[in-house]
């Protein structure tokens, strides 16, 4: 039984990306 199929896994990381990326704006400021 898989949780993640291909559509979770984009949308999944799309979000560690823009939260990553919050992070980084953060720390650059």
């Amino acid at each position: 039984m898989y949780l993640f199929n291909e559509k979770n896994l984009k949308s999944y990381h799309l979000t560690i990306d823009a939260y990553t990326g919050k992070i980084l704006s953060k720390e650059i400021k």
